[in-house]
């Protein structure tokens, strides 16, 4: 394997078995620090933290409760001092043979270079890239966002990509999320990197795992907080921007604001 100078940062919110499974699966391929980003509550914090002190060159970043995925987000990355890191969510998994370098080498003519994810639903498992293009419609108010149906492999440039990819730190640290954000603020990010011309590519050889096995996710306290994201935060996404309606290639077609 290369000599990669990346860090791998993860921003959770109360799954700690997701956590210590994706940490366990990282461990298994790479020895790349890892920086933890926690907004639990205090006594889900304290045992993530003892997870985390399981793990070799992992660190646990406290952070005030729920402060969001954004926050969190910035904050991890804050603490990054190598020249890239490689964004992953806590329910993912890295299968062993994964080349994660992959990424990080496509960064020497990217800002940012996304992966591919494996949803692994209770019935199935459904590849997904989720990369395409954004386009602006002024004239009638709205963001498209089109979605590749059946992307090619191999390497190639789009607007936006999943929450799995590997990006050079200084420019994340001067784009940054925003921080009022505490859900939706996927495309709000990826709608300024575009803005700022920054270059994102996919690169379809490189995949991991995404476990939606367990769906009481959707049940109890996760999926309350969860269950913010539509009548608040997806709007306020939306009016940063001015955009009032927001369309798709599969066919949704949303508006937003009064």
């Amino acid at each position: 394997m290369k000599d990669i100078d990346t860090t791998i940062v993860i921003k959770v919110h109360y799954r700690l078995g997701h956590l210590v499974a994706l940490m366990d699966s990282i461990r298994q391929v790479v020895p790349w620090p890892i920086i933890v980003a926690d907004d639990s509550r205090p006594n889900r914090q304290a045992q993530i933290a003892a997870a985390v002190a399981q793990v070799k060159d992992a660190e646990h970043l406290a952070l005030d409760y729920d402060v969001g995925i954004a926050a969190g987000r910035n904050a991890g990355v804050d603490r990054v001092t190598t020249s890239s890191f490689i964004l992953m969510e806590e329910d993912l998994l890295v299968p062993v043979g994964t080349e994660l370098w992959r990424l990080v080498d496509h960064l020497q003519n990217a800002d940012i270079v996304g992966g591919v994810l494996n949803m692994m639903k209770p019935t199935h498992t459904a590849r997904q890239t989720f990369a395409g293009q954004l386009t602006s419609k002024p004239h009638r108010g709205g963001l498209h966002v089109h979605h590749e149906a059946d992307p090619p492999h191999g390497v190639r440039r789009v607007d936006h990509i999943l929450n799995f990819f590997a990006a050079r730190t200084d420019v994340v640290k001067a784009v940054r999320w925003n921080d009022s954000l505490k859900l939706c603020e996927h495309f709000e990010f990826f709608w300024r990197v575009k803005q700022a011309g920054l270059k994102v590519l996919i690169h379809n050889g490189v995949e991991i795992d995404h476990d939606h096995r367990d769906q009481s996710k959707r049940e109890g306290y996760y999926g309350q907080m969860r269950g913010r994201a539509r009548p608040m935060f997806a709007d306020q996404a939306m009016k940063i921007h001015n955009i009032t309606r927001w369309t798709d290639s599969w066919g949704h077609d949303r508006s937003y604001g009064p």
